[in-house]
């Protein structure tokens, strides 16, 4: 029996919502939440996107707010081991109902970075642009529920995430103590606990920052190997030549300067908070700018092989290259690699 295109619509909507939920639910693959999304939006349209949103977001309410409370208290005790609802487990440390809120809002956001990444490729919006909407709207939305919860509940949401810290490393350091482990991450961490607590906490924003572009850009990248359209994705071939504006090159000057008049002349908290951040914030961006760089050239190479090889690499040796991809980005305001490479007399 031939089933109706309504019919086989309403199957891809709830297969990618409940796909969707299962993501967000994995904890190791919770970036990609928005991925089956897109996959809807890209191949079945605007209407069908919006409601595999909409399902999954009843589903996500549904399993925060009917199952939650159901058997929260057991989860809360280990005593269901398979229950996959992100934050079961610290339901006696915060509360059943800000578990409800946070669980029902975190989905949110990964909702809102697909419907904004959707509408970015549908209105065949530059790379540039599309990034920056999707990371502009997820930040909002994290920062609206952050209001909407410190308006409900009278408590600061940094201090909430300062006691989770405070709590986490206490913790850690507990067991360390009772396990007898004498390994210096361990001792430092006993050692300057606290000021790891303050750390983690001055660093919340470039953190939140680097955490919402990581999951526009692998959403964005991915989801060209999802779609049916390829017109729609048109835009994702602007990647290797993603260059940002070089007026931005002066948030990098001017928070390396704010550092280091800081670090001699102020000895400032709240003014080397504001430095680092943004050095860490454009930091990252500067490495997804090296990255187009490094693929750009790797993009002329016959051999797959090696791409394969490089790629690897860079996944191995995380922490080197992406220090080593920030300064590619960076260099490249001045360089114009990408330019120079080609036309050699064009550059300055």
């Amino acid at each position: 029996m031939m089933k109706s295109p309504a019919t086989q619509e309403l199957r891809t909507c709830a297969i990618g919502a409940v796909a969707s939920v299962l993501l967000y639910a994995s904890g190791i693959f919770v970036l990609f939440t928005p991925l089956p999304l897109l996959y809807v939006f890209l191949n079945k349209g605007r209407h069908a996107g919006v409601l595999s949103a909409v399902i999954s977001v009843a589903i996500v309410a549904l399993m925060y707010l009917a199952l939650l409370p159901a058997v929260g208290v057991k989860a809360a005790e280990g005593g269901l081991v398979l229950l996959m609802i992100p934050g079961a487990g610290l339901i006696e440390h915060v509360g059943m109902a800000k578990i409800q809120f946070f669980g029902t809002a975190y989905y949110l956001f990964f909702c809102s970075i697909a419907v904004t990444l959707s509408e970015g490729a549908l209105r065949n919006w530059s790379v540039t642009r599309w990034v920056g909407t999707a990371i502009g709207v997820g930040i909002g939305t994290i920062v609206i529920m952050a209001l909407v919860a410190q308006a409900a509940t009278g408590a600061s949401l940094l201090a909430g995430v300062q006691d989770y810290v405070q709590r986490a490393v206490s913790e850690f350091t507990e067991l360390s103590r009772t396990s007898g482990s004498q390994t210096f991450q361990a001792r430092y961490l006993i050692e300057h606990g606290a000021e790891i607590v303050t750390a983690v906490t001055a660093l919340m924003p470039s953190l939140t920052f680097v955490f919402v572009l990581l999951a526009v850009v692998l959403n964005m990248l991915v989801s060209r190997r999802l779609a049916k359209v390829p017109h729609a994705l048109r835009r994702l071939r602007e990647t290797v030549t993603f260059r940002l504006p070089d007026q931005f090159v002066w948030f990098i000057i001017g928070g390396g300067l704010i550092f280091f008049a800081n670090n001699y002349l102020f000895h400032d908290s709240m003014l080397k908070a504001v430095a680092v951040n943004v050095l860490i914030a454009m930091g990252a961006i500067y490495f997804f700018q090296g990255f187009a760089v490094v693929t750009f050239f790797l993009g002329r190479l016959r051999s797959r092989f090696m791409r394969l090889v490089v790629y690897i690499s860079i996944i191995i040796f995380f922490h080197t290259a992406a220090l080593m991809l920030a300064g590619i980005g960076l260099a490249d305001v001045w360089v114009h690699f990408r330019e120079r490479w080609f036309h050699p007399h064009k550059t300055t």
